[in-house]
């Protein structure tokens, strides 16, 4: 089910996702909720979702998806 924030949407830089989410964050900021799953009310925190696309990308990588594929 889509859900619509109630805030403007976001102009995406130069930079790809992954840096764009993740380069600036203080110790702090990795403890906030980045993702709440409204079918079950779970929390998400930046670091725990940063662990999470690491490991996917690590997965990937070494299934032989590079860069462009």
């Amino acid at each position: 089910m889509p859900v619509k924030s109630k805030l403007p949407d976001i102009e995406l830089s130069d930079k790809g996702l992954y840096d764009y989410v993740f380069a600036d964050l203080s110790a702090d900021d990795e403890e906030r909720i980045a993702v709440i799953d409204v079918a079950d009310g779970s929390e998400t925190s930046f670091a725990q979702l940063r662990s999470y696309v690491e490991s996917t990308a690590g997965w990937l990588h070494s299934k032989g998806i590079r860069k462009g594929d």
